[in-house]
């Protein structure tokens, strides 16, 4: 019998998101931050960040720079936002 297991040594607050929110585009990886609301829909913009590690489905990622408190970040969908947002 064989088991998958993890064990935490430590434990730390960390940014994380599931994976599917995140885009990489060559060695830069983004998250999309809400920037503003026309007419009942949300424009999204990229936001480099640096990806710490992934488990389980999330990624821990640190901002490269810095964005406002409570600001809107997409929780899925990145693939789609990137394609989007290069076909303008």
């Amino acid at each position: 019998m064989y088991v998958n297991a993890e064990i935490i040594t430590e434990s730390s607050r960390e940014w994380t998101l599931p994976e599917s929110a995140i885009f990489q585009d060559s060695d830069h990886y983004y998250i999309f931050q809400a920037a503003k609301e026309n007419e009942g829909s949300r424009a999204f913009e990229p936001k480099e960040i640096f990806v710490k590690f992934v488990r389980n489905g999330f990624t821990a990622f640190a901002l490269k720079d810095p964005i406002a408190s409570g600001t809107l970040i997409a929780q899925s969908g990145a693939y789609f936002l990137m394609v989007e947002m290069k076909k303008k």
